[in-house]
């Protein structure tokens, strides 16, 4: 879409927006009619088809990513999936506190989890009391390393639904649907952050028809108002850990992972939390990033890693359950380091819990692996799982 439709659409909407309800459909109904009665028959039932060359010359938006690497797009669905009770939510207000204000979760990481710009969002919670949710982001706001003007920002970007508790909204209903489009239509957001998935519709979880029917809904709001949906999720009671691939263990169909462009998993690690990519549909996935809870701040300090065991890491994590030699990761990282130096981040690593090893079978040299979907059961080393 060009600027200038853009505009054209803005004030369209801007006009629609001033009517009351019954004066609105009647103009929608208006506008249609006049375009039937302008367009040459012919051409209002045509096919939306074009030829090879006539697609590549339209001027087609490219899905602006809102948070880098690739976490976040305009028009996309990007889904936090986790156990219950792991903290998805206080994750989620911290990251959309800090993006508010166009900063990183963790100044350290400057190229992880990276608003392109200050993001609004539209918070719908349906968990617990308002007093709750009010209490987490007070906390937050005060205790996320922003300053008295940044807070400010933070307080104008950031909207809350209702009383900031269950807001009995189900999007598998037409009527609750448009409530919230009207709340976007309100808003104008960047992301619209809506938890906890299951209590968002009221259809049968492991049915692919319902649950295609609600993340539909989702995608309409995505792409009709160009912002990214943001939901929790949670995982399948059986885990990850059993060789299955981490993006099919989000709870309920498999509709969910097909239909998520961008899947991320929190977990435990030990005493520490654990975030990483299991889908990622716009860029390279960054390796896992590592961080600690502080229930009194109701924030997360950022667990540092070097630089080159993070590299070392982060080609693993892009082969999950892949056994790879000290030379395939070399190779991989293409940087022209020797095989000692690469054999000392693998080894680092390691012995930080942040990935496995075993012996090769007949051999003395040592594959390398990252936790999910590993195979336990090979001979050598007994691989150290990450919990």
């Amino acid at each position: 879409m060009t600027e200038e439709l853009r505009n054209k659409a803005a004030e369209w909407g801007a006009y629609l927006a001033g009517l009351d309800e019954r004066d609105r459909t009647a103009a929608i109904a208006a506008s249609k009619h006049a375009y039937a009665m302008s367009v040459p028959a012919e051409e209002l039932d045509r096919p939306p088809v074009s030829t090879l060359g006539e697609f590549l010359a339209k001027e087609i938006d490219i899905p602006p990513i809102l948070v880098k690497p690739g976490v976040v797009a305009r028009g996309a669905l990007t889904a936090l999936i986790s156990k219950g009770g792991k903290g998805k939510t206080t994750l989620s207000f911290n990251r959309l506190i800090r993006w508010a204000v166009e900063k990183p979760l963790f100044d350290e990481l400057p190229d992880v989890m990276q608003p392109t710009s200050p993001l609004k969002s539209l918070i719908i919670e349906n968990e617990g009391g308002g007093w709750h949710t009010q209490n987490k982001l007070r906390t937050i706001l005060g205790n996320c390393g922003l300053t008295e003007e940044e807070q400010e920002t933070a307080k104008s970007n950031v909207n809350i639904w209702g009383d900031g508790g269950w807001s009995s909204l189900r999007l598998d209903d037409p009527e609750n649907l448009e409530t919230v489009k009207r709340g976007i239509e309100a808003v104008e957001p960047d992301i619209l952050f809506l938890e906890p998935f299951r209590l968002l519709w009221r259809g049968e979880e492991n049915s692919s028809t319902e649950m295609l029917k609600v993340l539909e809904s989702f995608y309409e709001l995505a792409n009709v108002y160009n912002i990214s949906v943001m939901i929790t999720h949670h995982e399948s009671k059986g885990g990850v850990g059993d060789g299955a691939d981490p993006m099919e263990k989000a709870r309920g169909s498999t509709v969910f992972s097909d239909l998520g462009a961008v899947m991320e998993r929190w977990a435990m690690a030990g005493q520490q939390r654990e975030w990483s990519l299991t889908k990622w549909r716009f860029d390279d996935a960054p390796a896992p990033v590592r961080m600690t809870y502080d229930r009194e701040t109701e924030g997360y300090k950022y667990v540092s890693e070097n630089e080159n065991q993070r590299k070392v890491i982060g080609i693993l994590y892009r082969n999950p359950g892949s056994w790879m030699t000290v030379d395939e990761v070399r190779e991989d990282l293409d940087t022209g380091e020797s095989l000692d130096t690469v054999r000392k981040w693998l080894k680092s690593a390691y012995e930080d819990d942040a990935i496995l090893r075993r012996a090769v079978p007949g051999g003395g040299a040592h594959q390398f692996c990252v936790a999910e979907g590993a195979d336990e059961d090979d001979a050598g080393t007994a691989p150290m799982a990450i919990t």
